[in-house]
């Protein structure tokens, strides 16, 4: 990486910085690999598996990010929660506590409970809520990005932003 910070501004300028960084580690070994292109090849071959590999755990985990709760998840919680909800005033009055105090932490317990349920509810239906329009966006600024990146573009990138990697510098 250079002393100059360049590194460092393309990185933070850069909208997925995971994805930047194992840019710019493909990078740094090609120009390595093609310096030295007898003796670095089986390490090139380790780099560029290694690569592959990061960029592989990253994309399952923004897949994981992305991904909704199967719906099947939500039905069995309800029907463990009403359970649980239905069995609790027999265990508190079974325990000795008087009949208002089971009145009143049963109508609380049921509230804070079923309004969890609820909100992972709303959460877990996002496909009817969520606005795919902004994603499908967000998926074409991330290809496109990775166009400008691997300088596949006309060069339209606007003047305040500069995305254009630093060199790699070998002594």
């Amino acid at each position: 990486l250079s002393d100059d910070n360049r590194d460092y501004k393309w990185l933070s300028l850069h909208p997925k910085p995971v994805w930047a960084i194992t840019i710019r580690l493909r990078q740094i070994v090609a120009a390595v690999a093609l310096s030295y292109p007898e003796s670095f090849l089986v390490a090139h071959r380790l780099f560029e598996d290694g690569i592959a590999n990061l960029e592989g755990v990253v994309g399952v985990n923004e897949r994981l990010l992305a991904s909704p709760i199967p719906p099947t998840y939500s039905r069995h919680l309800s029907r463990v929660l009403f359970i649980w909800l239905a069995m609790l005033p027999i265990g508190l009055i079974g325990s000795g506590i008087p009949v208002l105090g089971v009145i009143i932490s049963c109508a609380f317990t049921t509230y804070v409970l079923v309004g969890l349920d609820e909100i992972g509810m709303e959460i877990e239906s996002c496909f009817t809520m969520l606005p795919l329009q902004q994603i499908a966006g967000a998926v074409q600024n991330s290809v496109g990005m990775q166009l400008i990146d691997n300088e596949c573009c006309d060069g339209s990138i606007p003047d305040e932003i500069e995305f254009e990697m630093p060199p790699v510098p070998l002594q």
